[in-house]
């Protein structure tokens, strides 16, 4: 595991952002923008990259964020969703320096909503499928998507 330190990746950044990505992960199935609008900052463009969808969450101050003929103020913990060809432009009109995180990766319909290919055929013989937990056993693990 590597823990990377993205407040000062992100000072070494000329635009105020750092981008976790391809360079760093080696993939590209998912990746993470830690971004600063500091007071009084200039307006920064956000759109996810095509194929792909994003969360933003503000993580200090507030951000101003416009798209269209809508403004919106979003605070810390608050967050909103980008996708297809959304476009917004975000800024700090506050007086203390705002902190968002992107968390970005391909789109569902990108990735699921495919051809499916066609599962492989197993051989006849193969063991059956161990019979799944009932509702009661306290082992049972719920995941949700």
């Amino acid at each position: 595991m590597k823990i990377y330190r993205l407040p000062q990746l992100t000072e070494a950044s000329p635009d105020n952002q750092y981008c976790l990505g391809f360079e760093d992960l080696k993939t590209r199935a998912v990746y993470l923008v830690y971004g600063k609008l500091g007071p009084s900052n200039v307006e920064r463009r956000l759109s996810a990259p095509e194929g792909h969808e994003e969360i933003v969450c503000v993580v200090r101050g507030k951000l101003l964020v416009k798209g269209g003929r809508y403004e919106y103020t979003v605070g810390e913990g608050e967050a909103f969703h980008l996708k297809g060809k959304d476009s917004l432009v975000i800024g700090n009109p506050y007086d203390v320096e705002a902190v968002y995180i992107t968390a970005g990766g391909r789109s569902f319909e990108e990735v699921h909503l495919k051809e499916p290919k066609k599962p492989p055929q197993h051989p006849v013989g193969d063991k059956p499928l161990e019979q799944s937990p009932s509702e009661d056993d306290p082992q049972k693990q719920t995941l949700a998507y």
